[in-house]
């Protein structure tokens, strides 16, 4: 094992940004490495080398597999909130989510874009639509490094889990792309990147989750 050692107190001729800059490439040299799967560690941004960026994200393994029933835009949004119950520890039924939850009917062409609370499995669970132009970078961040889900909602109706965030900086937030899981019948088109622009442009709503 390597450890490098700074001592800053007593140092002379290095001024402030030397030892940014020093305690920057330190950071970098001996953060947790990322590959496909993301780092297991509640709270934290994490640096991926190769790509020069920092991510807040939610564990691939954290994140349950969608059971798809069609594409309905209603059945969509269900599928979603059913993934986010299940990371919870609750098995909730397309039918208590729809009907009960979102009081609705499957054959209903639009999702429900109120701010709803109610009751499932004992568990209180509040859903909040926030328009895509009052939520900055920020917020998603700080939903991400707490474990939450949130629902991103396009223009044409289609839904996905945001599940990451890719930053520029650590401390900035300066937003690259987001990574989200869509629930699609083909396995190998669920998990999407796609850049911060396009996502702003897309997006109309985001939905955040809480369960309490």
């Amino acid at each position: 094992m390597e450890i490098d050692l700074v001592c800053v107190e007593n140092s002379e001729g290095l001024k402030g940004k030397q030892i940014q800059k020093t305690m920057g490439e330190m950071r970098k040299k001996h953060a947790f490495q990322l590959g496909e799967e993301l780092a297991d560690k509640k709270g934290s941004l994490f640096y991926v080398k190769d790509e020069n960026l920092y991510y807040a994200a939610i564990e691939s393994k954290k994140i349950p597999a969608f059971s798809i029933l069609s594409n309905c835009e209603v059945i969509n949004y269900a599928s979603c909130l059913k993934a986010i119950l299940k990371a919870s520890g609750i098995e909730a039924s397309y039918d208590e989510i729809i009907k009960q939850y979102l009081n609705t009917t499957i054959d209903e062409k639009f999702i429900p874009t109120k701010d709803n609370s109610n009751t499932i499995a004992g568990r209180k669970m509040v859903t909040a639509f926030v328009p895509q132009t009052k939520l900055q970078a920020t917020d998603i961040v700080n939903e991400l490094l707490k474990e939450r889900f949130m629902i991103a909602i396009d223009k044409d109706g289609n839904v996905g889990l945001l599940t990451a965030i890719a930053l520029t900086g650590e401390q900035d937030y300066q937003p690259v792309h987001v990574r989200m899981r869509l629930p699609t019948m083909a396995k190998d088109e669920q998990r999407v990147q796609m850049p911060w622009r396009d996502f702003c442009n897309r997006m109309v709503v985001l939905v955040k989750v809480d369960i309490y």
